[in-house]
């Protein structure tokens, strides 16, 4: 490059870091609101942060930083990455020169002043006394996008702000296979949620104790404290300023300590990808989440492929003994069984399983759509979120604190933030079967408490990564695939559940048969025809089969239930019993992971116990 060019990127650079500490400092003004803020102050901060706000805008409106990136981008010598550092600082400068400096300034006095009428409002589970304020946010958002480009959709250029590339078109397809392909499980699930939560789990934990076995626990994910804090907030999230002060925060319920756990896993997730970034880039835009999809694909990975998993428990259930007394002997197959269990009952986001929980986040991407398509008036929002709670997820929210109001989006002016769960969540499942691939010793180490392998490879793979590339690219360069929800779908309906092997009856139930939903055959009626008792290899050879080729496909549920599927004989081929043949079906059914009880005369097996190859009731 000639001497002149790197003169350009050199003041491109300086400039740029001029705006991240801007953009700093703002961070700490808004985690200072939420933690530390006095109520009193509430108008003093408002004036700040818009003080600051409108200076950072100035900063990068300025004609001369302009030239400067126009200059850059005309250039075919640039590497890629001062490339793609220029491409994301004109794309967010092209964006913020269409904003009057007026409405910046009034959106930040608006959202800091309806920060505290929201906690009111919440608490008082009244979503009139919000109204009025959210209304103006709402007409600010739509005058800003407005602004930015009037030729499309209001609520898509609300999205871009969080998902740049991202369309509504490309949602409603994703989403729209989501909502397909998971309320239908949740349907048939209705009614049989299976064994309730153990008494281990709704032991009282005073808040203090949780706070600290979660700091002790965001150093073992590897969260370092010299570059970062944890705090408590209404509600949990990562904020600070930048790669080397990343701030916690978490809230606690005394009589549930792994809805605790679970946020300080999210969060902590977060805290990793900031701490992960490119520290000689940190003041560059490139070095930025590429994405908060991506943000929150971090997040959703450790709390829900690691925290979740009955891998990572084998380690957490001991430790968590020795701090709590009532945990020690606590059955590892209890809260494996509880974490993958799907609550009906639940209204809360944050508090969701992985089943229902892209139910939230669409029904909140089809509110903020049809409210800034003026299809949906402000004062519908608590009916209609209630009806959509109903259509989804068959619950009544109790009231508007569980309902309308649950989240701090809105009060923040964060309208179309919500997708972004949804795309972290399949890009989590996309991502971490990538890793596998990549690192197979992953979930033997999670096992031991050792994560550096996984963050190490989401690190060099994800956080450095920032915003090198563009969403599309980068997914592809992460996971070998374009972003797209079938691993998400694969992860939510094939984990954790459990066959029940009867041969005596010739079939196959779950446990508490006794309990099935109406209609379902069971005893004799199952298989009699193709699989007779005793049969014990070939029975698991059918069962694998019928899975492999998706003919049943795995149903969320404590214990999937397949009679219905297997009770037709033309739905099986015949396959010749073969001695040895267990070993090759465990493994077909462990990349499943599908556990098999098998309740038949012990005899039956010892031929294969012999060979080490099945145990009575093993997991395999």
């Amino acid at each position: 490059m000639r001497a002149d060019g790197q003169g350009h990127l050199n003041e491109l650079r300086r400039r740029l870091a001029e705006l991240a500490s801007l953009e700093e400092v703002l961070g700490i003004l808004g985690w200072d609101q939420e933690v530390m803020m006095p109520p009193g102050a509430g108008l003093a901060r408002g004036r700040q942060v818009a003080t600051v706000a409108l200076l950072h805008h100035q900063r990068l409106c300025d004609p001369g930083l302009g030239r400067l990136l126009e200059e850059l981008a005309a250039r075919d010598d640039l590497d890629p990455i001062d490339a793609a550092n220029v491409r994301e600082a004109l794309r967010e400068q092209r964006r913020a020169l269409r904003v009057p400096p007026a409405l910046v300034e009034r959106w930040s006095e608006v959202t800091v002043a309806a920060h505290p009428i929201w906690v009111g409002a919440r608490e008082r589970a009244d979503f009139a006394g919000f109204a009025p304020i959210l209304g103006e946010l709402v007409d600010l958002a739509r005058r800003k996008a407005e602004a930015i480009d009037p030729d499309r959709p209001t609520y898509e250029v609300l999205i871009e702000e969080f998902e740049p590339g991202m369309t509504m078109a490309a949602l409603d397809r994703h989403f729209g296979a989501l909502r397909v392909a998971l309320t239908p499980f949740i349907a048939e699930l209705r009614g049989r949620e299976g064994p309730p939560l153990p008494a281990v789990m709704r032991a009282r934990v005073p808040a203090a104790t949780q706070e600290a076995i979660g700091r002790e626990l965001m150093g073992v994910l590897g969260f370092d404290f010299e570059r970062g804090r944890l705090d408590r907030a209404v509600h949990p999230f990562c904020g600070g300023a930048g790669v080397h002060d990343v701030r916690v925060t978490s809230r606690y319920a005394e009589d549930d300590l792994l809805s605790g756990l679970l946020a300080i896993i999210h969060e902590t997730g977060h805290a990793l990808y900031e701490q992960g970034r490119d520290p000689a880039r940190a003041d560059q835009p490139v070095s930025r989440a590429r994405s908060m999809g991506w943000h929150e694909s971090q997040s959703l990975l450790w709390e829900n492929q690691v925290g979740r998993s009955a891998e990572f428990w084998r380690f957490l259930l001991p430790w968590l003994g020795e701090r709590l007394p009532v945990y020690k002997g606590a059955a590892l197959e209890a809260i494996t069984r509880a974490l993958a269990r799907v609550d009906f009952q639940n209204e809360i986001r944050v508090e969701a399983d992985e089943l229902t929980y892209p139910l939230h986040v669409i029904l909140r991407y089809e509110l903020e759509r049809d409210l800034f398509a003026g299809e949906l008036a402000l004062a519908e929002l608590p009916a209609a979120w209630g009806e959509k709670m109903r259509d989804y997820l068959g619950v009544d929210p109790a009231d508007d604190r569980r309902g309308v109001l649950q989240d701090i989006h809105w009060a923040g002016g964060a309208f179309g933030y919500f997708p972004s769960y949804t795309l972290g969540a399949m890009l989590a499942a996309q991502i971490f079967q990538a890793a596998l691939r990549a690192e197979p010793a992953i979930p033997g180490e999670l096992a031991t408490g050792e994560t550096a392998r996984l963050r190490t490879w989401l690190r060099d793979q994800v956080h450095v990564q920032g915003s090198r590339l563009q969403s599309d690219a980068l997914a592809r360069a992460v996971t070998g695939a374009p972003l797209g929800p079938d691993a998400l779908i694969d992860h939510r309906s094939g984990q954790n559940y459990e066959l029940t092997v009867v041969p005596q009856l010739g079939g196959v139930r779950s446990q508490g048969d006794e309990d099935r939903a109406p209609g379902l055959a069971s005893g004799p009626d199952l298989l009699a025809e193709r699989l007779p008792a005793g049969r014990s290899q070939r029975l698991l050879h059918e069962i694998a089969d019928a899975l492999e080729d998706r003919r049943v496909a795995p149903r969320p549920a404590d214990h999937l239930e397949i009679r219905e599927q297997l009770r037709r004989p033309r739905d099986l081929k015949p396959i010749e019993a073969a001695r040895g043949a267990t070993q090759d079906v465990a493994l077909r059914l462990e990349a499943k992971r599908i556990r098999i009880v098998w309740l038949g005369d012990p005899g039956e097996l010892e031929d294969d116990r012999q060979r080490g190859r099945h145990t009575s009731r093993s997991k395999i």
